[in-house]
């Protein structure tokens, strides 16, 4: 398994970029929509729906900048608490970027996900053929030298008796006696 994970580095680093990309351009588009969408009653930066000051999320302390947002939708995409301190307390304020939070989490985790775990099965499975072609050759140089070893043997026989060739009778007692 390591030695495929192994393989698989460079993929993982492509990955890596990947899912840094999609989440600047994420963050980038969450902030637009959360500005697009308007404000309810705001509080010292904080998004109130109603009379209970627990009623309020703090967009901004989420969404504020593009490295904040890009850091939520990280825990949006890890799936951390993505839908009690995010999606749930957003859905009031803005239920829209709620849904749109919620699409994102799913493409993007499942997505990146389902890419990830088969760039490493495809690495495992491309080591376990190199290792079944590592020992499909093996094979055949193992028999080679076994070849090698009876056309030595039947040489030197040969040599012994002063023959230069077998006949039909020497093999067939041959293969009855194998010693």
């Amino acid at each position: 398994v390591m030695a495929g994970f192994a393989r698989a580095v460079k993929a993982l680093a492509y990955l890596t970029v990947v899912l840094a990309v999609t989440l600047y351009t994420g963050s980038v588009a969450v902030i637009g929509f959360i500005n697009f969408t308007g404000h309810v009653e705001h509080h010292s930066g904080l998004h109130c729906w109603g009379s209970n000051s627990l009623d309020c999320f703090d967009v901004d302390e989420h969404f504020g900048s593009v490295l904040r947002s890009a850091f939520t939708l990280l825990q949006l995409v890890t799936l951390d608490c993505w839908a009690s301190h995010i999606v749930r307390p957003l859905f009031s304020p803005h239920p829209a970027a709620a849904v749109v939070a919620s699409i994102f989490t799913f493409m993007v985790a499942y997505g990146l996900l389902s890419v990830t775990v088969g760039v490493l099965v495809w690495s495992t499975v491309a080591l376990a053929r190199s290792h079944g072609d590592h020992d499909s050759i093996r094979a055949m140089q193992e028999e080679s030298e076994i070849i090698q070893n009876l056309c030595d043997h039947f040489n030197a026989t040969l040599s012994i008796e002063q023959r230069n060739t077998l006949g039909i009778v020497d093999m067939q007692e041959a293969l009855r006696n194998p010693q």
